[in-house]
């Protein structure tokens, strides 16, 4: 049956519902907040840079750099907030498929 306290538009507190639920675990929780987290962050740094809304990481090495910079990257951060992006969003996708698909 349907877990009201679950039914939000929040995805943060609908994690952490789900955890205390013992719907997912505590591991996969963190790995699923942490993703999106990141994700949130960084597309919200992306439309502060670009202008524009992107749920994609720019390929301009330049707009990737400043987007890294926003999100408290170094100087030259680029390749980390790429490789940080793809490795928590890597974690997030077989967290989600072990949970729906398996």
């Amino acid at each position: 049956s349907a877990n009201p306290q679950i039914q939000t538009p929040h995805t943060l507190p609908a994690l952490g519902q789900m955890e205390a639920c013992g719907l997912i675990n505590n591991s996969d929780a963190r790995v699923l907040k942490e993703a999106w987290v990141l994700s949130s962050s960084i597309r919200s740094n992306a439309m502060l840079y670009l202008n524009k809304r992107t749920d994609v990481l720019p390929l301009d090495r330049q707009q990737l750099e400043g987007i890294a910079r926003l999100s408290g990257y170094p100087r030259g951060g680029a390749s980390s907030l790429e490789q940080d992006y793809l490795a928590a969003t890597r974690r997030g996708r077989a967290v989600f498929e072990k949970l729906f698909f398996d």
